[in-house]
């Protein structure tokens, strides 16, 4: 099962632009300080990866969802290389 956000990340996040087809390219803060850039959430607010690295559950994550202190919206620049979990997604 795909890590999902809680309530309260779910709320801040709705709030963000979407990236592409639903999604969101989110960078979250972690309470010991650690920023984990490139994270993109799904449209029902699952991490469905992180960079270019799917993250198939919680445990792949590196840390728990309930050490998010902060969530942020991650621009998108024309040019940058896409997140390799959205970049097979769409080459069809």
């Amino acid at each position: 099962m795909k890590p999902k956000l809680n309530e309260d990340l779910t709320a801040r996040i709705s709030r963000m632009p979407e990236y592409e087809m639903g999604t969101h390219l989110v960078t979250l803060i972690l309470r010991d300080g650690r920023r984990i850039r490139n994270v993109v959430v799904s449209p029902c607010d699952e991490i469905w990866g992180i960079g270019f690295q799917e993250k198939p559950d919680e445990e792949s994550l590196g840390f728990r969802i309930e050490d998010i202190a902060e969530i942020e919206h991650q621009p998108w620049q024309r040019g940058q290389e896409r997140p390799g979990i959205l970049r097979r997604s769409t080459a069809a």
